[in-house]
């Protein structure tokens, strides 16, 4: 094969002749949108004005049902248990990335659905369980409370929504009986949101979803009301949500969105272009309905003098240069998902090594997030602590050690990132809840920009069996070195002298075989029969005198 025929084959193989397709195909449509765009007409911005018009009514839709989903998931984490705790709910809402992913939400929470004759109990258990001074607003015997217990992000605004009586004011009362009564997604008339404050007061509006005690489903309609435990929803503030909405397009168009059927000032909830002169003449203007989650939003949509202008004798010239500007970033953008490919396929082929070293690990292997989740294990890992790899992945690297000791084992992996790296011995905790000694190897590591820490866990239970045999066995010897001096056994003894016959042979006096070969000493007197016999004039008091 020739040298050109094979760069040839590389080239296509390789997917380099995209951004070139890509480019030439861009400038081929900028040419004739040229070529078009030279005889436009007014009923050309009248299409172009209509089709903003839907594109900005399926955006505002998507956006609100992208919303309703986020409750829908809400409702899943509830029906799935008895009883939500706190903790849980923050854990689900931080794993959605609510400010990355669904921007324009102020909060996220669950509001208790309370009789009165519960309101009492209800409020002392709060105050015991986490927060004193917590308690149900506004005051007032009514037949019905409801209360928010839970509320994400619990910071800032939020903080002021705490125990919030939704169920009281009127607006949200009947959105919230209507979602009881549905069974499905409502949103709310305008309100003024309890987390406002004084300056940059924006119309905001709530969207409810109920949560009932019914596992596996929706009760019945004639049952709804008596098994209702309270409504797990969305609070808005209009500026908030509609920013970012519309991208660029959002320049040609004045939007004003209005609550109920009524346009009027009393309504309005969103105004994009606060700047233009109402009443001024403008080309093009549409009023459209937009209902949604049981309730109706009036979009009145104006056209702007940057969409009129677009339309002047510059604009062929405008277009062509844009074309050719998108055909290169298209093109540029071509070659980094080219790139891209060619990167994803080289990390799916380190990936696969990656995971070939770990299962052919002797030890068990830990992969632990910043946030101490558990991301990855190997087998071994699996198998020394009893869990299947799912099971690990939802768990903090602290729930694999004593509950006594997790405070040390937070603050150790709070270290590392100053240390790099570390090695001790702990007591970890099965499955099963036996504990096994394990040697731990920890490094720091930053992966892609992403940071964890990966974990070497070796059981040490033999060595630590073999320690202890050999400190009982050293006891021992101890014990053993200890008692050798000890006599024991037959010991010669003359009956007569009392002398003792050692190994060599000698006999000796009995005082002195006792000291070399025991650790006793001697102190020295005399018995009452020697005395009489050897010294018949001494007294037992001249012999042993009272102290």
């Amino acid at each position: 094969m020739s040298p050109a025929r094979s760069y040839v084959d590389t080239w296509l193989n390789n997917g380099k002749f995209w951004p070139w397709l890509v480019l030439a195909a861009c400038w081929t449509a900028t040419f004739f949108l040229w070529n078009s765009v030279r005889v436009n007409s007014e009923e050309e911005m009248r299409m172009n004005f209509e089709y903003g018009i839907r594109e900005t009514v399926i955006r505002i839709e998507q956006r609100m049902l992208a919303y309703a989903q986020v409750l829908r998931g809400m409702e899943g984490l509830f029906n799935s248990s008895d009883s939500v705790e706190h903790r849980e709910f923050r854990a689900y809402f931080n794993s959605l990335q609510l400010e990355k992913n669904f921007p324009g939400i102020q909060g996220v929470g669950f509001s208790l659905l309370i009789q009165a004759s519960d309101k009492e109990q209800h409020i002392r258990s709060v105050r015991r369980e986490t927060d004193p001074s917590y308690t149900i607003k506004p005051e007032g015997k009514r037949g019905t409370y409801s209360s928010i217990i839970y509320l994400e992000p619990f910071s800032n605004r939020n903080l002021r929504a705490v125990g919030y009586d939704m169920y009281s004011e009127p607006v949200r009362h009947a959105a919230m009986k209507l979602a009881a009564d549905s069974a499905t997604p409502v949103m709310s008339g305008k309100v003024t949101l309890v987390q406002e404050t004084h300056e940059g007061v924006q119309a905001g509006f709530l969207m409810f979803l109920p949560i009932f005690r019914q596992p596996g489903g929706v009760p019945p309609p004639n049952e709804r009301s008596g098994k209702l435990r309270g409504w797990v929803y969305s609070a808005f503030r209009m500026d908030d949500l509609m920013a970012g909405l519309f991208g660029e397009r959002g320049k040609d168009t004045d939007i004003e969105i209005f609550d109920g059927h009524s346009a009027d000032q009393a309504s309005m909830m969103y105004d994009s272009d606060t700047v233009h002169t109402r009443g001024s003449k403008v080309l093009f203007t549409s009023t459209t309905a937009l209902p949604f989650a049981g309730h109706t939003w009036t979009l009145v949509i104006h056209s702007t003098p940057e969409f009129e202008a677009r339309f002047d004798t510059l604009r062929p010239l405008v277009t062509a240069a844009t074309g050719a500007g998108a055909g290169i970033l298209l093109a540029l953008l071509t070659l980094l998902l080219v790139n891209s490919r060619a990167r994803a396929l080289e990390a799916l082929r380190v990936e696969a090594h990656y995971k070939n070293l770990m299962e052919r690990a002797n030890d068990g292997v830990l992969v632990v997030n910043m946030e101490r989740r558990i991301t990855d294990a190997n087998e071994q890992a699996c198998r020394g602590f009893g869990y299947t790899l799912d099971e690990l992945r939802t768990m903090h690297i602290e729930e694999l050690h004593p509950a006594d000791t997790r405070p040390e084992v937070i603050a150790q992996f709070e270290s590392l990132r100053r240390t790099g790296s570390a090695r001790f011995e702990v007591l970890n905790i099965r499955k099963d809840g036996s504990l096994v000694p394990n040697e731990i190897s920890e490094r720091f590591v930053s992966v892609g920009g992403d940071e964890y820490v990966l974990k070497f866990v070796r059981d040490i239970s033999e060595r630590k069996h073999a320690e202890h045999e050999r400190e009982q066995l050293v006891n021992e010897l101890q014990t053993a070195l200890a008692q050798v001096k000890t006599l024991g056994g037959l010991i010669p003894i003359c009956s007569s002298c009392k002398k003792i016959r050692d190994d060599k042979g000698y006999w000796n006096v009995l005082e002195a075989y006792l000291i070399e070969h025991s650790d006793a000493q001697f102190t020295h007197g005399i018995c009452p029969d020697c005395r009489q016999k050897l010294y018949p004039s001494l007294s037992a008091r001249d012999v042993h005198p009272n102290p």
